[in-house]
């Protein structure tokens, strides 16, 4: 069960993450949410490596989304397209209803702490 608690923990924390990307990426704070993209898509990889999921494939395809806005975005090109990408919050009920979750179990560094 801690290492399901740990997965979600990665998803819902990355999630949340890219939802404060898309925010700077529409205000064209290329730097801030790109910042923000890396975090999400390295918490998406460490959901991804954690344990097997039925969602996987799903959060494989996100993450690559995700890297293909940070090129978009160093890239220099204009930030409007971030509208085209789809919203986090997707992501985030799917996996809380494939997991009849309540609220988040804690961020991924306190259930870490917790194990230790």
């Amino acid at each position: 069960m801690a290492e399901e608690d740990l997965c979600r923990s990665f998803v819902i924390s990355a999630c949340a993450l890219e939802r404060e990307a898309r925010e700077a990426d529409q205000k064209n704070d290329a730097r801030a949410a790109i910042a923000k993209y890396e975090g999400s898509q390295a918490l998406l990889q460490q959901a991804i490596d954690s344990l097997p999921h039925a969602d996987r494939p799903r959060w494989v395809q996100r993450r690559q989304e995700i890297l293909t806005r940070i090129q978009h975005l160093k890239s220099g090109a204009p930030t409007a397209l971030v509208e085209r990408v789809p919203s986090p919050t997707l992501l985030e009920s799917e996996f809380r209803k494939a997991t009849a979750a309540g609220p988040s179990p804690g961020t991924p560094q306190e259930l870490q702490a917790r194990r230790r």
